[in-house]
């Protein structure tokens, strides 16, 4: 043959020989029926633990690679003519790389190849063997998973150093052959590093030691009966008893009785029954627990060694689905960066993260300490931190800085405050202002400050994080009031002229607060006071209290002026940070306005910030047609006041069916107000005509359409569609006692929900006064506007916005009797009417009768 020939595509030549003779590298299995079979494939995971947990050594050489989950196309037959090509294509390969530049073989690359084809050759020699050994009448028990000489030396040196198994029930060879077949050596040292903790001795060792020597002792006593009497024998078996623990004995069905039985039948009976209590010993589930370790090692494709914490974890806990669940929770991890470093770190640990594997490798990746990464998952930030790639020393100096600020948060406050802050811009506009606040002198972190900084967080700050335009703020904010640092912070003067620029920032003339203003005006007097003296005392004029004054004043008195600048300092500082709080919940309120549609902003301008936070969450819930929905409502609320229902075009087509159907749409959309006297105080009932009061309906009384609350949407409908209305009942203070929903149905007929009532519940007799009333007032709306009451029935949609049906209520009995006509009184006709036989002439006498008329 020749060795080259001249080629058009050397180079492709030289790759295809390549290939070729690389096949020998498959893993080699040899089948049953005296095959051998090139694996290329990988095991899949899920296949390969579920079917190793349920096998033990005496079963392993059944064990298939289909059984290991390696799909079939992975998986060819050895054949002669493969040898044969890959024989010759390893030739070409050694020529076509020797005839190459002599300067090439200088190249790491070229020894590499000469190196990798020895390995090849060799490798060709022990497959040709097995296929000679195959061929013969190999013994069914030898493994199938084939290792050439330099493999097995390996595998050996690895086994006799890390597993010393000795009378363990477990026997980890037969899996450690297969990792080093599937995955090579660093996998099996890496699985008979970890697995040799599951060799350490278990109660069941111990029980199966006694058992055995239990069954041969019965043996004995078995071969022994039919020679010697009886009574020995039984002497024997209870001495024996006596020696063993009782869970043994009764675990063994041992016993000296015989039962109405002879004692050689005795004793076979207890041998059959020793036999299966042998078999029944297990080893606490270890033989799940090395399939599960083979399973990770053999698929992670690691080069760190099985944490050691998680063994022993899985070992006390000794439950399957938590060893399950922790070995895909690891191989989900394992095709992440810093996989590596999760193994290593899981060691260092105070315990195995089972179920935060994940976030211990996402923080790992920004270089994190295990100390705060512990720290995080004991405080339960796993599902805040991760969303938003949040470091945990980042969470922990938050709340190390809120608890120098005097507030000790617990777990559940600082959960609030990162799911509050869920994006990095919010957090670290949080961040800065806890730093701001921490920042200022120990001094001034009173108490009281802690917990004015405490309600400005959590009521002001963290519910307006979500808006860019309060961020925004909180930023200006944080610029403006930037504290004094080294010298000035010792300056009051410092202090002042901070104080001036916040206040004018806002819009507020430069004013000092009293106790500052006081204790500085002081100081100028002391000044001027000692400038005074001491022109006295320079012409000598000066009387000796004069002097005795100017020493005082001068710092030599028994009162050093130190103690009045030390005042000074702190009240300037303490109106520095009240004014910069100050400014602060504006800044917040500012932002939350800023976000809302007009003309709402305009409309809470007197509401208190927490009810502007609520309305603009509730706004940034609706979809666009419904934020314009909303502004729609306003504007026309603005410029038709209580009759805005008319003048919106979603209600037209409605308002003419309605007027068509013989509806008073007039009288609907007027509304009323009636004044009673309902559980011993006198009320005013009325139908709501302020969209502001309507949407607040569920805050009122914590319901579902409160804001924020799930149904919150629905609201607007309430307010927009002219088919519905809310009853507001008030006292005489202008409280929210009662409040009601009414709709009038596609079937032109009103309909009632439930009546909400802030009466306490043991209060029944003025709850069902009130309700009473509620109910009369919507019968005579119902007169008014001819329409009948009606228990069932749905409104019409008139829009694409959200409505909640929360379903109808049977309407109260007074309802039915207001719906009525009122009854009129009666009046007295009277007619003179002359008796028969009498005169016509005023001195008859004449009969007087009612006549009653409608």
């Amino acid at each position: 043959m020749q060795p080259l020939k001249n080629r058009k595509y050397p180079g492709s030549f030289l790759a295809r020989q390549r290939s070729i003779a690389r096949t020998l590298h498959a893993r080699v299995y040899a089948a049953a029926d005296g095959r051998l079979l090139l694996v290329r494939g990988n095991p899949n995971a899920e296949q390969m633990l579920r079917y190793l947990s349920h096998l033990d050594q005496s079963k392993s050489h059944l064990i298939t690679p289909a059984d290991l989950g390696i799909s079939r196309e992975a998986v060819d037959e050895l054949t002669d003519a493969q040898l044969a090509s890959a024989s010759h294509a390893l030739t070409k390969w050694s020529r076509l790389l020797e005839a190459g530049p002599h300067k090439q073989r200088r190249s790491d690359r070229y020894r590499a190849e000469v190196r990798e084809i020895a390995t090849l050759q060799s490798r060709l020699r022990q497959l040709y063997e097995w296929k000679r050994w195959a061929a013969t009448d190999a013994p069914a028990e030898q493994s199938p998973w084939l290792l050439d000489n330099r493999q097995e030396v390996q595998l050996a040196r690895i086994v006799d150093h890390e597993l010393a198994s000795g009378d363990s029930l477990l026997r980890l060879d037969w899996l450690a052959r297969l990792v080093f077949w599937t995955a090579g050596g660093k996998a099996t040292s890496r699985f008979c590093g970890a697995a040799k903790l599951l060799l350490d001795e278990s109660p069941e060792v111990e029980s199966r030691r006694m058992l055995r020597a239990t069954l041969a002792k019965l043996h004995v006593w078995h071969q022994r009966a039919p020679l010697e009497r009886a009574r020995s024998i039984q002497s024997e078996i209870e001495h024996w008893i006596a020696e063993l623990p009782p869970r043994v004995v009764a675990r063994a069905g041992v016993s000296a009785k015989l039962k109405g039985q002879s004692l050689q039948q005795r004793l076979e009976q207890q041998i059959s029954h020793c036999k299966q209590a042998i078999r029944e010993c297990n080893d606490g589930g270890r033989h799940r627990m090395a399939a599960a370790l083979a399973t990770l090692v053999t698929t992670d494709n690691a080069t760190a060694p099985v944490p050691q914490q998680l063994v022993r974890y899985w070992i006390e806990e000794n439950h399957s689905a938590t060893m399950t669940r922790s070995i895909e929770e690891l191989l989900q991890q394992c095709k992440q960066p810093g996989y590596d470093r999760l193994l290593q770190v899981m060691d260092e640990m105070a315990e195995p993260p089972i179920d935060s594997m994940q976030f211990v490798r996402e923080q790992l990746c920004m270089s994190q300490r295990v100390e705060d990464i512990e720290w995080a998952i004991r405080c339960e930030l796993q599902s805040q931190l991760s969303p938003m790639k949040l470091r945990a020393s980042g969470a922990r100096h938050l709340a190390r800085q809120m608890k120098r600020l005097g507030i000790d948060l617990p777990q559940s406050d600082l959960r609030y405050m990162l799911t509050k802050s869920d994006t990095l811009e919010s957090f670290q506009v949080l961040r800065a202002v806890v730093d701001w606040f921490a920042a200022l002198p120990t001094a001034v972190r009173t108490p009281r400050l802690s917990r004015v900084v405490s309600t400005s967080l959590f009521d002001n700050l963290l519910p307006g994080l979500s808006f860019a335009d309060v961020r925004e703020e909180i930023r200006q904010w944080i610029q403006l009031v930037g504290t004094p640092r080294g010298l000035e912070s010792c300056d009051v003067q410092s202090w002042t002229q901070r104080i001036s620029n916040i206040q004018l920032a806002m819009g507020r003339p430069a004013k000092l607060p009293g106790k500052a203003r006081r204790l500085l005006d002081a100081k100028r007097l002391r000044q001027r006071e000692q400038n005074y003296l001491r022109n006295l005392e320079a012409e000598g004029v000066a009387t000796p209290p004069q002097i005795a004054r100017l020493r005082h004043l001068s710092g030599e008195g028994p009162t050093p002026s130190r103690r009045h600048l030390s005042k000074s300092l702190r009240a300037a500082q303490d109106a520095f940070a009240h004014v910069a709080l100050d400014a602060f919940q504006r800044a917040v309120r500012q932002g939350t306005r800023t976000a809302l549609v007009e003309p709402l902003g305009r409309l809470l301008t007197t509401a208190s910030t927490r009810r502007v936070m609520e309305f603009a969450d509730w706004q940034r819930s609706m979809t666009t047609p419904e934020r314009q929905l909303l502004q729609q409502l306003l504007q026309a609320h603005q410029h038709h006041g209580s009759n805005y229902k008319r003048h919106l075009a979603l209600n037209r087509k409605w308002l003419q069916q309605a007027r068509a159907r013989g509806m008073n749409v007039d009288d609907w959309l007027a509304g009323s107000a009636s004044a009673v006297n309902a559980g011993g105080r006198s009320l005013r009932i009325e139908v709501a005509s302020d969209p502001m009061e309507i949407f607040l309906m569920g805050t009122y009384f914590g319901t579902c359409l409160s804001l924020g609350s799930a149904n919150q949407l629905a609201v607007l409908a309430n307010a927009t569609d002219a088919n519905k209305h809310v009853i507001f009942v008030r006292d005489n203070r202008q409280r929210i006692v009662a409040r009601q929903l009414i709709t009038i149905s596609d079937q032109y007929e009103l309909l009632g929900y439930y009546c909400y009532v802030n009466e306490a519940s043991s209060n029944q007799e003025k709850r069902y006064e009130v309700i009473a009333a509620v109910a009369e007032f919507c019968g005579r709306l119902a007169r008014r506007c001819g329409v009948s009451l009606a228990n069932s029935g749905e409104p019409e949609d008139l829009g694409d916005h959200f409505w909640y049906d929360d379903g109808t209520y049977e309407w109260h009995s007074a309802s039915q009797v207001a719906t009525k006509p009122p009854r009129q009184t009666p009046k007295t006709t009277s007619i003179l009417v002359y008796a028969d036989g009498m005169a016509e002439s005023p001195m008859g006498r004449c009969v007087e009768y009612a006549e009653l008329c409608d």
